[in-house]
């Protein structure tokens, strides 16, 4: 009886063992998932604020782009503006050479 009693132990002890090395992989697996997880969620973090900056910029170079159609808006008005009074400038002037040409001609004094 005390063999077979000593025997049980040995073999309850040698499965205690077995049983002990698979908890200690276990913990280092779960430890090494711990790891890689904390080292994502980092990158995680990083990825965020790059985003962040990202649409930060994008909402500045969005703001800049409409400005920039407010001012080519404007400066076409401005041309339009300059455009109509082309045609009265030119004719003022053609006015402004005849009576030159007159008094070249036939100074008045």
């Amino acid at each position: 009886a005390l063999k077979e009693t000593r025997q049980k132990i040995l073999t309850s002890k040698t499965s205690f063992t077995n049983h002990q090395t698979q908890l200690d992989s276990l913990d280092a697996q779960i430890a090494d998932l711990k790891a890689k997880l904390e080292k994502l969620q980092g990158e995680r973090a990083k990825i965020a604020e790059v985003q962040d900056q990202e649409k930060d910029k994008i909402t500045s170079l969005n703001k800049e782009v409409k400005s920039i159609f407010h001012r080519i808006a404007n400066d076409q008005m401005k041309l339009k503006n300059v455009e109509y009074k082309i045609p009265e400038a030119q004719t003022e002037l053609e006015s402004h050479v005849k009576v030159y040409k007159i008094f070249k001609a036939t100074p008045p004094f």
